[in-house]
């Protein structure tokens, strides 16, 4: 993935589970802006083991190291992956 600016639309996140995540029955991405608090971004399984989120004009908007976790549910089971940085940037004015 290359890099990722506040204003972006369509920019693709992708997570690797490292697992296979057919039957999957809820799929979100955690994500922790850099200034702290946490918001659940849609996302889909892509590729048998990723969960992907398409960024939209609302999403990831804050500046600086996000913190990205995969959240997977089967059933009544739950799974969290691990976290993973993610840097956003400022786009020039």
């Amino acid at each position: 993935m290359g890099k990722v600016y506040t204003d972006d639309i369509g920019t693709l996140i992708k997570l690797d589970t490292g697992e296979a995540l057919a039957g999957a029955t809820g799929c979100k991405i955690i994500a922790r802006p850099p200034k702290g608090g946490a918001i659940e971004l849609a996302a889909t399984v892509v590729e048998g083991t990723k969960l992907q989120h398409v960024k939209s004009a609302t999403t990831l908007r804050e500046v600086g190291i996000w913190q990205l976790q995969a959240y997977v549910k089967f059933g009544e089971e739950e799974y969290c992956g691990e976290i993973v940085g993610l840097q956003i940037y400022k786009v020039l004015s």
